[in-house]
C-alpha cells in the first residue's frame, strides 16, 4: 500500500517542484468549454530576443545664443545656424537635415548686491535633427557641427529602419521557449500535453536606443578630428503566453 501511494503523489510532488523553480509556470484546473467536467492547464510564459546592428543613427543638436537686445540674439542664432545646416547637408545630403525647434526667450541673473533678478539677455536656441545610414560618419558629423558653431549635441541615437522581420523572429523565440518549458514541465510531472488552447501574443517590443551620448560645448570648440562613436546592438525583445490542455502520461509510459 505504501508504495502505490507514493507512486500516485509523485507527480505532483514534480509539478510543484517545477513550479517553484519556474515563476512563469503555472498548473491548475480550469472549467471546460463543454459542459460536465473541467480540464487540467499549463500556462506557461515563453521569452525571445533578437540583437541586431542599427541601420540608422540620429544626431540631435543645437545652436544657442544670448545678446542684450532680442534681435541680435535671433540675427545672431540664424548665422550660426544657417552655417551648421549648410555644412552638416555637406555629409548626410539636404533631404537628412531639419530643425525641430526654436526658442527666444529673456534669461536672468540674480544679483546679489541688489537682490534681485536682473535681465541679462535674450537668448535664442535652435535645434537640429540629422540622420544617416552611414553611421561610421557619426563622428564627422560631431565634429563638423560643433566647429560650425553648434553649442550642444543633445544626444545620437540608433534605430532600425525596418524592424519587422526581427520583431518575427523574437517572436517565434518566445514560443519556441514558452513549447520547450511546457514539455519539460509535462514530462518531468509524468503528463502529456494534448493539445494547445490558447496563444496570447505580447508582442515584439520596439527596439531601444542602446546608447545615447550628450556633449557640451562650453566656448573653446573640439578639436578632435574624429570623434569615436560605437552604435552597439539594439535588442528586440517578445513575450508569449501560452495555454495547454495536459493530462494522461507521457507517450512511451502508458
Amino acid at each position: 500500500m505504501r508504495t502505490r501511494r507514493t507512486r500516485r503523489i509523485r507527480p505532483l510532488l514534480a509539478l510543484l517542484l517545477i513550479s517553484a523553480v519556474i515563476p512563469a509556470l503555472v498548473v491548475h484546473r480550469a472549467e471546460a468549454e463543454t459542459p460536465g467536467g473541467g480540464v487540467s492547464v499549463l500556462d506557461v510564459t515563453g521569452r525571445g530576443s533578437v540583437s541586431v546592428e542599427p541601420d540608422t543613427a540620429r544626431v540631435t543638436l543645437s545652436v544657442s545664443t544670448i545678446s542684450p537686445k532680442a534681435a541680435e540674439s535671433v540675427s545672431r542664432n540664424a548665422e550660426i545656424t544657417g552655417r551648421v545646416i549648410k555644412n552638416l547637408k555637406t555629409v548626410v545630403g539636404g533631404d537628412n537635415v531639419t530643425t525641430r525647434g526654436y526658442r527666444l526667450y529673456p534669461e536672468y541673473e540674480y544679483n546679489s548686491e541688489t537682490k534681485k533678478r536682473e535681465l541679462v539677455g535674450y537668448r535664442a536656441v535652435n535645434a537640429i535633427v540629422a540622420e544617416t545610414k552611414e553611421l561610421r560618419e557619426i563622428g564627422r558629423i560631431i565634429d563638423i557641427t560643433t566647429q560650425s558653431g553648434a553649442t550642444s549635441i543633445e544626444n545620437v541615437s540608433f534605430r532600425i529602419e525596418n524592424d519587422e522581420e526581427w520583431k518575427r523572429k523574437a517572436l517565434r523565440e518566445a514560443i519556441e521557449d514558452a513549447m520547450g518549458t511546457a514539455n519539460v514541465a509535462a514530462n518531468a510531472s509524468g503528463v502529456r500535453i494534448l493539445r494547445i488552447l490558447s496563444i496570447s501574443l505580447g508582442g515584439a517590443a520596439p527596439p531601444v536606443v542602446m546608447k545615447e551620448y550628450q556633449l557640451r560645448i562650453e566656448g573653446a570648440r573640439a578639436k578632435s578630428p574624429n570623434t569615436p562613436i560605437e552604435p552597439g546592438d539594439i535588442v528586440i525583445n517578445a513575450t508569449v503566453r501560452m495555454r495547454f490542455e495536459i493530462g494522461g502520461q507521457p507517450a512511451g509510459k502508458e
